[in-house]
């Protein structure tokens, strides 16, 4: 699998195929299209599996809701985040250090992590909300509607950092996939350009408005289909 190629993965399928520079944005995808209603079992999109069962599957706005038990990105302490080695687990940040943005919970491990955020809190904000990056950028079946009721999930120990900002992503595959395409030039615009597009589109201009607070995914491995997983040899 060569960086120059452009590919469609397909979760359906469990691999992927090459296509051309203009069909390839929103075929297939490590997601899935949205289930019609969140799963009971598995939450959101997902399906059943490792995905977190939303609180209220019948809450329209189920993924960005706001409070004090709702910590964004199930509490991670996005400032920690920038201290990491690349692919490193999350640190869990504590319930009795806390700030809030736009009514969104944020919660740090250190008293300096929270001291940081509060000098500057827009530089430590997950990217497109700190759902599936991929999905963002990539899967065009997802309408606002959607992405706030079900997902994609993102998922707080695969990230990757960025320009100075943190993007998401609900497993280790969609991840490499997503460099694969910041890594291919000759593509008419980066997953990051056409993802800052549609997230503005998604949230009518107000792009740091809405964070995601319950619509996650467990497994670093593996998405809803088995055949879907991570393998040693995606490396860009």
């Amino acid at each position: 699998m060569t960086i120059g190629a452009v590919l469609a993965f397909d979760w359906r399928q469990g691999g992927s195929s090459s296509s051309s520079n203009a069909s390839f944005w929103g075929l297939g995808g490590v997601n899935g299209p949205p289930a019609a209603e969140p799963s009971p079992n598995g939450g959101g999109s997902a399906g059943p599996g490792a995905s977190s069962p939303p609180r209220d599957p019948t809450d329209a706005n189920a993924c960005i809701e706001t409070g004090s038990d709702r910590p964004v990105m199930q509490g991670a302490d996005m400032v920690e985040y920038f201290s990491l080695s690349p692919g490193a687990a999350h640190v869990v940040g504590s319930a009795d250090i806390t700030s809030v943005y736009n009514n969104y919970t944020f919660r740090f491990s250190t008293h300096e992590n929270r001291r940081k955020f509060e000098t500057n809190q827009t530089r430590y904000l997950p990217q497109w909300g700190g759902f599936c990056s991929y999905g963002i950028s990539t899967e065009n079946w997802w309408t606002w509607e959607q992405v706030k009721a079900a997902g994609p999930d993102g998922n707080p120990d695969v990230w990757l950092i960025l320009n100075g900002h943190i993007y998401f992503f609900m497993y280790k595959a969609p991840r490499y996939y997503f460099e694969l395409l910041l890594a291919n030039s000759s593509l008419p615009e980066s997953p990051i350009e056409r993802g800052d597009y549609k997230w503005a589109n998604y949230t009518k201009g107000e792009p740091l408005t809405f964070l995601n607070t319950d619509c996650f995914w467990s497994d670093e491995d593996c998405g809803m289909n088995g055949n879907s997983c991570w393998t040693d040899d995606m490396v860009v």
